[in-house]
């Protein structure tokens, strides 16, 4: 090779001998030397979704679509061989691509190590820039992350490639006069895999293999094109500007963007985010080690997850600059994670940090788009539309209110409602299949029970100012985790449930009184036939909810309490009508003006709404 080097790679010319490649290459810089190997392997494949040209640097694992003219590479043939480790039992078997055939046995030659391509990479992180127009392609997930089910070897079917775009076919094999090589068949007499391991004498390997999905690029350029992001939203791409530098090496070499923001096993040595604060900065750097804990990558010690989930949430919850910096390392640690337990971990780290605090209003965009991206991925479809929901709620909310910071229960809570439907923030049609096993006579969510028979119970109706005073936050943080759990605590003060009960109609995905008939509403403001009608066009159960608390508001508002709780119909009207009418725009100026016809309507529900129907519930 070195004594006729490619015609592409205009660097090797300069070699016009071996011994004067010698010569230059051990009296030559560290960096010429690191390069120059670095360019002998990388490898040209064909990517087996699309049969496009694929290059792999063997020792690293790294591939890109594209290479530069003076970058030598292996040209890909019709005879390359890849080495590919079987995900059932981690044996290796080797794969032709032109003939989609698979053996046991290694071939003499021309074989090409994909290892790297299935498993995490040591040098992943290598960040030295190989061409100008160089594309970064992450490496595949592995099937254990993109598959629901594994599938062994010789009961491979059409599952095994339906991770991939264009999957390749899975092919009948055929026993040759090699027990240990099989060939592909169009026949569809051929036995399967199966059977004709059955039939053999010897192990059939694998049937032709799916390389595993290539995810979207986090950064691609080139020819490689960039996931698709919702409307309304910011690719992670876009906030680099507000990146820290960080730099490796003797020679302190600018680490990519790329790299910055895939996962690593090691510690950080510089925030994420940009700050003059030296305290942050500190406080960053451990909460990454403590993230690290957290989702397995780093040993924990005597620390139980539930305390260090804590601990992270606490620390952000407390300090709103890490808030951004805490999501970002998020972002960080579950890109190109290839151990399943602790990519759900770190899903499961993200859902429940956004329980309590929400990003900043100038990088909520980015991860919402970051989120959105991972909506339909297999084994974190369900943590990233939950995260989704979950982001907008507490955007639209803030942080979690109080003086104290969020306790182990409340963390624990949080961690538990990614599997489990909570009471609180759920749609309606969700709260009700949750108790349909245990109360399934209920017309009504039973929380609404609980806490209305708790509000009279501490004699609420007599109580000044009720649903008017705010109760303890607190005990309202408390109260919200006990019946998110299906209990009841002992309640001293009306104005604790008067608080929750607000609470979780604010919480709601959509409101009570649906959007669609937002402008029927304020438009029937002084029409009390008119607002009643409309109640008979919602869905059955959200008109069962509205008769139900009409029908408590109007017990709350008799004339005979009035003079206890100074709460007059307009006082009660005032204060719900934000919890049943949301505005659909967003112009202040129409949101101000709609303010008082969404409490005249509301006041017509309780004054004239004949609600003896809600007796029976």
């Amino acid at each position: 090779w070195l004594s006729n080097p490619p015609t592409h790679t205009s660097r090797s010319e300069e070699f016009t001998s071996i011994s004067q490649f010698f010569v230059v290459f051990f009296f030559s810089p560290s960096s010429l030397q690191k390069d120059f190997l670095f360019w002998m392997e990388w490898v040209e494949i064909r990517e087996p979704a699309t049969g496009k040209p694929l290059f792999v640097h063997q020792p690293t694992g790294r591939s890109v679509w594209s290479l530069s003219h003076d970058v030598p590479y292996v040209p890909y043939h019709e005879d390359q061989w890849w080495e590919l480790a079987d995900a059932g039992t981690g044996k290796v078997y080797y794969f032709n691509y032109a003939r989609q055939e698979t053996q046991w046995e290694c071939p003499s030659d021309n074989v090409v190590s994909l290892a790297k391509l299935q498993n995490v990479s040591e040098s992943r992180a290598e960040d030295e820039e190989v061409a100008e127009n160089e594309s970064y392609v992450p490496e595949p997930v592995p099937q254990a992350v993109s598959q629901r089910n594994s599938v062994a070897p010789t009961e491979l079917s059409s599952a095994a490639s339906s991770s991939v775009a264009t999957p390749l076919p899975t092919p009948h094999a055929s026993v040759s006069s090699n027990p240990a090589r099989v060939s592909t068949t169009s026949s569809p007499a051929a036995p399967a895999p199966a059977a004709a391991a059955a039939a053999s004498s010897g192990p059939v390997p694998p049937p032709a293999p799916a390389l595993p999905q290539y995810s979207t690029p986090l950064f691609p350029s080139g020819s490689v094109a960039k996931a698709a992001v919702p409307p309304g939203c910011e690719d992670l791409s876009n906030y680099k500007s507000n990146f820290a530098k960080h730099k490796k090496g003797i020679f302190r070499k600018r680490v990519s963007i790329g790299t910055m923001l895939s996962w690593s096993k090691h510690a950080i040595s510089a925030p994420m985010l940009q700050t003059p604060d030296k305290k942050i900065k500190k406080d960053a750097l451990e909460m990454f080690k403590l993230v690290q804990m957290y989702m397995g990558d780093r040993r924990a010690g005597d620390r139980t997850p539930l305390a260090l989930a804590t601990d992270i949430v606490d620390r952000a919850w407390a300090a709103a600059p890490l808030r951004d910096e805490l999501f970002l390392q998020l972002c960080k640690q579950t890109t190109l994670n290839r151990n399943l337990p602790s990519l759900i971990a770190g899903w499961d780290l993200l859902c429940v940090c956004l329980c309590f605090f929400p990003p900043s209003p100038k990088f909520y965009h980015y991860l919402h788009g970051y989120i959105s991206k991972f909506t339909e991925e297999a084994n974190i479809e369900h943590h990233a539309q939950l995260a989704s929901k979950w982001l907008e709620r507490v955007h639209k909310n803030g942080a979690k209110k109080g003086t104290v910071p969020p306790i182990a229960e409340e963390v624990e809570f949080a961690k538990s409602s990614i599997l489990r439907t909570p009471v609180f923030g759920s749609a309606l049609e969700d709260v009700m299949e949750l108790q349909r096993k245990t109360f399934p006579h209920l017309r009504v969510p039973r929380v609404l029970q609980l806490l209305c028979a708790a509000i009279l119970a501490q004699n609420g109706h007599r109580t000044e100012g009720i649903f008017r005073v705010p109760g303890d936050i607190d005990a309202i943080n408390l109260l919200k985790i006990t019946l998110n759990k299906g209990e009841m605590m002992v309640i001293h003060d009306p104005h604790v449930p008067g608080s929750a009960l607000k609470l979780w109609f604010r919480d709601l995905p959509d409101p009570v009184i649906g959007a669609e008939f937002y402008e029927h509403c304020v438009n029937a403001c002084d029409d009390s036939a008119r607002a009643i009608a409309i109640m008979g066009q919602l869905p059955a159960l959200n008109r069962e909810i509205l008769l139900f608390i009409v029908r408590f508001l109007q017990t709350m508002g008799k004339a005979e309490n009035q003079p206890f709780t100074k709460m007059t119909l307009d006082n009660l009207a005032m204060v719900w009508a934000p919890n049943f009418l949301r505005c659909p725009s967003e112009d202040p100026m129409v949101i101000f003006n709609n303010t008082r016809r969404e409490m005249l309507f509301v006041r017509q529900l309780i004054s004239t709404w004949d609600t003896t129907g809600a007796e029976s519930m």
